[in-house]
């Protein structure tokens, strides 16, 4: 059984990737190699899908209370189209020009709750408004939906979703 560790200064979560296809830790390899793009921290394949994923936790507890903003997740129009939209979609036409989408596109966003406590209906609004973003940026809508479908979960929903994958938090540092 492989485990690969998803971990930055941001992020303390441990997944368990060995019956993925074709796991990338995305950010690894494309952050700050084009400039102006942004991407997703990693993607892998399951059948005929393939998943984009974006963590953000901050719970986790190297963050420091007085730099946590429930109000980021809560009233989410900065964070969707500063950051979630644009590294899905940059993401997705770096794929593309590497001719690796012959897959479903799904864009999962996971996210630390323990400290912030978004109720259900506030992460269903948050997850309303990244999919209609994502389709509709600006004025223009998309003639392609390139994403299926998007997902907002907490570590504790994770594995509702993603059950063949496991996450675990990692030991408080």
């Amino acid at each position: 059984m492989t485990q690969i560790t998803h971990k930055d200064e941001n992020e303390g979560f441990g997944f368990d990737f060995s019956q993925a296809q074709n796991f990338v830790e995305f950010d690894k390899i494309f952050r700050n190699k084009f400039q102006g793009l942004m991407v997703v921290d990693f993607c892998f394949e399951q059948g005929h899908n393939l998943f984009m994923v974006e963590v953000k936790d901050p719970s986790h507890p190297k963050i420091p209370n007085n730099k946590i903003d429930k109000e980021t997740y809560s009233n989410p129009k900065n964070l969707i189209k500063d950051q979630l939209v644009p590294k899905i979609r940059d993401s997705y036409l770096i794929q593309h020009l590497n001719d690796n989408l012959r897959k479903n596109v799904y864009y999962i966003f996971l996210f630390g709750n323990d400290r912030i406590n978004l109720q259900p209906e506030e992460i269903d609004f948050l997850e309303k408004q990244l999919i209609q973003t994502i389709r509709k940026e600006t004025d223009h809508t998309w003639k392609l939906e390139y994403v299926q479908e998007c997902y907002v979960v907490t570590e504790q929903t994770w594995g509702l979703l993603m059950k063949d994958y496991p996450l675990t938090r990692l030991a408080k540092t």
